[in-house]
């Protein structure tokens, strides 16, 4: 610990050549003698992410379980196929479970009677808005659009309308899954998680990143213009100025030389993340098979894959994009935008709600992953649940690596992984078991230390406290944001000190 009186404000940028800027991330210099503060009075800088798959936790009519929810509560719990990750990864002690979630719904009996407060209709695909905002869904009306309706804000943009003035980005948008992939629907808000209020009072759609490469500029060049010919002229500039470090006094105006040796190390360690991750974005191009061939600059994005000819359609050779690279590279840009306090507040869409992405290219099985969900078995789709869970525990292993005071940057993070559905009752049709469109059942995984809370436990929600939105006030109280979540109030009891 450095226990000079010189101090750097926290806000600090390495500034060079052409007006270049770059964010730093917290080092010692900046903290109190305990390195457990801001020097400047001020507590360390908290963190929120929501990350969300398209999957349910049971296939149809399987004789067996899921293989995501643990068999055993408290530490150390069990580990199927599905969280097999969080070993691999060496996170499991850094991640929490809780089970035992539910999203109430109307009855099938009866259409017209009311819908729950948080709840949904008998229609499953319509139970977007109490996932998301925690507010309860819209009835569908005869001759409608049938597009679900959200009427609340995410909580992402709740925690970035709090905190996101003290950053550049006040929330980072991003989603995987490239396309729909399917020619006989329309997205009907499957493709977003992330919705704010405007200027006017109205609730409406952040549309979110897809593309790993304009998140990058977005981050570190500027936006990436919507004219071809001014986006030609940007690729140029990038062509030229590869790197933002190359445009940066290292020394910082002779800084460096005051720093202790922990804030030189992590200094240095900072710059070789960023000159890590750039080349990473120069040189991961699609995986090189079929109608997928790489492109000609491997600084673009892996191309679009094809689509299906109609809703229940699939061809094994469409209906993906290299999710898996994108979703590595968008885990990347998450943890670097944190760790340079780029941003406090994001989400991370992995795959859609009802997601028609091909899970054969990830998992060997050939399927739509939410056709896995009905046609499939529960050893297949928990290969998929598990791909899943590895890119969430990577970033979570990235953020445990990266100091920052006497912890890590996971320290002050509070991360969630929601999916669509658990399995169970079906009230669009009276199904008693093994419904793939059941909210019975749910399961959330919570991960950093941000508020006390618990990490590395199974936990099972108590009846009144167990809609998935009590385990996100739990997660924005952790991050100082005292609100509710659209008509969820309350903590998960267990999950935060005090």
């Amino acid at each position: 610990m450095v226990s000079s009186k010189f101090r750097l404000p926290r806000r600090t940028f390495l500034r060079g050549l052409g007006g270049a800027a770059l964010a730093l991330p917290t080092l010692e210099i900046m903290l109190n003698d305990s390195g457990e503060a801001l020097a400047s009075g001020g507590s360390m800088p908290l963190r929120y992410l929501v990350c969300f798959g398209g999957f349910s936790l049971v296939t149809d009519g399987s004789a067996l379980t899921n293989d995501y929810i643990p068999m055993t509560t408290g530490p150390d719990y069990s580990l199927g196929t599905g969280l097999a990750p969080l070993a691999t990864r060496g996170v499991q002690d850094r991640v929490t479970v809780v089970s035992g979630l539910s999203i109430p719904s109307q009855l099938a009996q009866d259409e017209n009677e009311p819908i729950p407060p948080a709840g949904r209709t008998v229609h499953f695909h319509a139970h977007i808005n109490p996932v998301v905002s925690g507010m309860r869904s819209v009835p569908w009306l005869a001759n409608d659009t049938h597009i679900p309706t959200v009427t609340g804000r995410s909580s992402d943009q709740i925690v970035g309308d709090a905190v996101g003035h003290e950053t550049s980005f006040a929330s980072l948008v991003y989603r995987a899954q490239a396309l729909l992939y399917n020619t006989g629907t329309y997205p009907m808000n499957r493709d977003t998680i992330s919705y704010r209020r405007n200027d006017r009072g109205e609730i409406e759609r952040v549309v979110p990143v897809v593309s790993p490469r304009q998140a990058y500029d977005s981050l570190f060049l500027g936006f990436v213009p919507d004219d071809p010919a001014e986006a030609a002229a940007k690729e140029l500039e990038l062509d030229k100025r590869r790197s933002v470090l190359d445009l940066v006094d290292r020394r910082m105006g002779g800084l460096v030389d005051r720093l202790g040796t922990a804030d030189r190390t992590r200094l240095e360690q900072h710059y070789d993340e960023i000159r890590a991750l750039e080349m990473r974005l120069e040189l991961d191009g699609p995986k090189v098979g079929g109608e997928c061939q790489q492109l000609p600059d491997p600084g673009n994005d892996p191309p679009l894959g094809g689509e299906f000819s109609g809703e229940d359609a699939y061809d094994v050779n469409a209906g993906y994009s290299d999710e898996d690279s994108r979703l590595r590279l968008m885990c990347d840009l998450m943890h670097i935008a944190f760790t340079c306090d780029l941003t406090r507040a994001g989400s991370l869409m992995f795959t859609m709600f009802q997601s028609f992405m091909n899970v054969n290219p990830i998992t060997g099985h050939p399927y739509g992953l939410h056709d896995m969900s009905h046609n499939g078995e529960i050893p297949e789709l928990a290969d998929a649940m598990a791909w899943h869970v590895e890119h969430f525990a990577y970033l979570v292993g990235r953020l445990a690596d990266t100091p920052e005071g006497t912890g890590s940057v996971l320290d002050s993070c509070a991360m969630l992984l929601m999916n669509e559905a658990g399995g169970g009752f079906s009230y669009e049709n009276g199904v008693t078991q093994w419904s793939a469109h059941s909210t019975d059942n749910m399961a959330m995984l919570v991960a950093g230390g941000a508020g006390g809370l618990l990490q590395g436990e199974h936990i099972v929600a108590p009846s009144g406290a167990n809609h998935p939105g009590n385990v996100v006030v739990s997660a924005m109280r952790a991050v100082g944001v005292d609100e509710d979540f659209g008509e969820v109030s309350g903590v998960m009891p267990g999950l935060l000190d005090g």
